[in-house]
């Protein structure tokens, strides 16, 4: 993981809302719900 990801997940958490994280990181919805979901993956927590 990431430094960059762990940030977007942190993101995540604090505000409870994908929209939300994505304006704070920078980016847009749909590369970080793309980038969680590539994460989960890698970590077993989705197949």
């Amino acid at each position: 993981m990431t430094l960059q990801q762990l940030e977007y997940l942190v993101a995540v958490e604090r505000t409870r809302h994908f929209g939300r994280a994505a304006d704070e990181c920078g980016v847009t919805q749909p590369p970080l719900s793309a980038l969680l979901q590539k994460q989960e993956q890698e970590l077993g927590f989705r197949r």
